[in-house]
């Protein structure tokens, strides 16, 4: 309770300022930031004093010799307890001028190299006092040299968190940004955008960029005349010489061009017709205003802010009609039409946003939320991938299963392996029938003396071989054209004799289960139950259970036909139609709630110009110690993964009238680099120092005791 602790909330305060200052324990810092993040702004009385300690604490953390216990896990606990308290204070501007002194030297120092593994966490205290303060202080700006460096030599990965201290100095300093020399701020903001652009790095860490245009076209109009050409040439190069991927990076390259118009549209039109860009640039901007995906939404500037920066980039130029060039007053009729969709656009994502909200007022009390957060019943959801649904322990499977691998689906899939197994059999007996003789199969003229000896298994294995090959052979000319039926079909019994019929229709069959192939790969309902079957698969030996795994799929096939199809030993496959009436989970037939419908909607039909099975970039270009490019990434995945150990585990769930996400307690994903720090708490010397310290703790306090007692 709260308030049980809020009443000695001072006295506890001050003994885990010394037991943090005796013990130098992780634990305890982890402990006192929960303590600072549920009280708040109860904190600020004490927010220097427990500043001091932590700040003395990092300092010991950091100077330390190798064999400290408190270790790099430690540095990294202060720093987040140190921004919890700014946060906590972030309604008192007048605290950060008081804490900035015990701050900065941690600060200046993490810039470097030497603060690779907690750069996050500098650049959140960072944000803090370029944000809250009163005033950025002169301190605070010796700073921003310090980041765009880092940037240029190994922090580019960084881009996204340093953007947020660079537009705080950007917006809450415009006249120090402009008016300083030396350092150039302005100067070193573009030479780090042009630094970025011609990097061989990710498109997402090149998204930064167009933000940080922005920003500095917005803040500092009237001002940067000197780099709107520069900036429109950086934007504009990338926007129409590279082939891009990503929407949202195309998407701010164009919303650059809007910036400028709006910072200058004179000025704007001249840079672009000087350069010959007028064309190729409202090309592009118009196709990707009329876009739409293979479902009929808008496929660029999804936003609400992107479809406002377009239209007022547009609208500027209808302002200038006396001043346009005859590329554009051609084209005045697509510039209004296109103005007009985007303000259509904008129009129909408010009134989805106001009846969402709308919906969303109306939905159940506080308590019924809970117990629906609680999973003790779940409607029934067709538009999501489900994750583990609440089975009570008599669910679980009782010892181990002999079925290797499971997957349930529906017809689809039984049919599917069905006309595989049909495939195989026809295919297999161009290898068997050879093996019976030569008789059994086609008529032959020679005389019971004149056969040839029977052949060894091993001669008679080869002609399998061959014949099957040469059947193989035969069949992919069928296919392709090359061969006509009636050919196929003499050319089979002249190889396998008169019960070679059986193979006439192969190419039938072959077609039959392409055609099957291709409904299940777009089928929404049939990737579902193959997403559905990766997911569960993704568990660990312990946590997988194949009532859960049924469970999650009576969510998706409802009332249809289901098959338990399993791989036993051997190879061999077994399906099992499944009784629809029976074992049958209790799953309510409730309308799902509108709003959380539209969200999952969504959500789940979210459409890209980027592949769903594209790879993604999961590991930082510095973790990826001796590779040189971040391309090999994916080729060394898995020898990358060897160095590390991995825990996939952790699990959530979703109320559905409220679209509130909540973890499952006990479950928990771990990435965690094998030689890392937290192998010195194995070393004997470590331990052993550790033991005597805690030893020597307990006699001191134990002696304390006894001198208060003889008292």
């Amino acid at each position: 309770d709260l308030d049980l602790l809020r009443t000695v909330l001072p006295q506890l305060l001050d003994q885990f300022m010394k037991l943090i200052n005796e013990i130098e324990n992780d634990d305890l810092i982890h402990t006192l930031e929960s303590i600072v993040e549920k009280f708040g702004d109860e904190i600020a009385p004490f927010a220097f004093t427990i500043c001091q300690q932590l700040t003395t604490s990092f300092w010991k953390c950091i100077e330390g010799d190798d064999d400290d216990d408190m270790g790099a896990l430690a540095t990294l606990g202060v720093l987040r307890a140190l921004g919890t308290i700014l946060e906590s204070v972030s309604s008192i501007p007048e605290m950060y001028p008081e804490l900035e002194p015990l701050v900065f030297p941690i600060m200046y120092r993490m810039l470097s190299t030497e603060g690779q593994d907690v750069f996050e966490e500098i650049l959140e205290l960072i944000s803090y006092f370029t944000y809250y303060a009163p005033v950025i202080s002169e301190n605070m700006w010796r700073l921003w040299p310090m980041i765009v460096q880092a940037v240029h030599d190994w922090a580019v990965e960084y881009f996204e968190n340093i953007l947020v201290p660079l537009d705080n100095y950007i917006s809450r300093g415009t006249q120090r940004f402009l008016q300083s020399k030396d350092p150039d701020y302005l100067g070193s903001a573009y030479a780090l955008m042009q630094r970025v652009f011609t990097m061989e790095v990710m498109e997402e860490d090149m998204i930064p960029g167009p933000r940080l245009m922005e920003c500095i076209l917005l803040n500092c109009r009237g001002h940067v005349d000197q780099y709107l050409e520069p900036f429109l040439l950086l934007a504009v190069g990338k926007l129409t010489n590279a082939k891009i991927e990503k929407n949202i990076f195309m998407d701010l390259l164009v919303q650059v061009v809007a910036n400028a118009l709006y910072y200058n549209p004179v000025l704007t039109i001249q840079v672009l017709q000087k350069h010959g860009l007028i064309q190729p640039v409202f090309t592009k901007w118009f196709q990707m205003i009329w876009q739409t995906t293979k479902k009929g939404n808008v496929q660029h500037f999804r936003r609400e802010n992107d479809k406002k920066i377009c239209i007022i980039g547009l609208a500027t130029i209808l302002h200038q009609t006396s001043q346009l060039p005859p590329e554009l007053s051609g084209g005045l009729g697509q510039i209004i039409q296109g103005t007009v969709k985007l303000c259509s656009d904008l129009k129909e994502l408010r009134d989805n946003k106001e009846t969402a909200l709308a919906d969303e007022s109306g939905s159940s009390s506080e308590e019924e939320e809970e117990e629906e957060e609680e999973g003790d019943s779940s409607p029934e959801i067709t538009n999501c991938k489900p994750v583990a649904a609440y089975l009570g322990p008599s669910a679980k499977s009782n010892g181990k299963s002999d079925v290797k691998s499971v997957f349930y689906g529906n017809d689809a899939f039984y049919i599917l392996f069905r006309l595989h197994n049909y495939l195989y059999e026809r295919l297999k007996i161009s290898k068997e029938r050879p093996k019976d003789g030569d008789s059994k199969w086609r008529p032959s003229s020679q005389t019971k003396a004149e056969k040839a000896p029977k052949p060894s298994k091993e001669e008679e294995a080869a002609q399998a071989e061959k014949q099957h090959e040469d059947f193989i052979q035969l069949l992919y000319r069928l296919i392709d054209g090359t061969t006509d039926v009636s050919q196929y079909e003499d050319e089979c019994r002249h190889m396998l004799g008169a019960k070679a019929y059986i193979l006439f229709t192969v190419d039938k069959l072959i077609y039959k289960l392409v055609k099957q192939i291709q409904s299940i790969v777009t089928d929404e309902l049939l990737l579902k139950l193959q997403s559905l079957y990766r997911y569960e698969k993704e568990r660990k030996d312990n946590l997988f259970d194949d009532s859960i795994y049924y469970a999650n799929s009576l969510v998706l096939l409802s009332d249809e036909a289901r098959f338990r199809i399993g791989v036993v030993d051997h190879g061999k496959v077994c399906a099992q139609i499944l009784d629809t009436s029976v074992n049958k989970c209790d799953i309510p037939a409730l309308s799902m709630d509108k709003a959380f419908f539209d969200y999952l909607k969504n959500y789940v039909e979210f459409d890209s110009s980027v592949s769903a099975y594209e790879p993604g970039k999961i590991f930082l270009s510095r973790t990826l110690q001796g590779l040189t490019h971040a391309n090999e990434a994916d080729k060394n995945l898995s020898s990358e993964l060897k160095k590390f150990y991995i825990w996939n585990g952790l699990e959530c769930k979703v109320a559905c009238n409220t679209s509130k996400v909540s973890y499952v307690l006990d479950t928990e994903d771990v990435l965690l680099r094998k030689g890392g720090f937290h192998t010195r708490g194995t070393n004997p010397k470590v331990l052993a120092k550790k033991k005597a310290r805690f030893e020597k703790w307990i006699e001191a306090e134990a002696a304390k005791m006894d001198e208060d007692e003889d008292e």
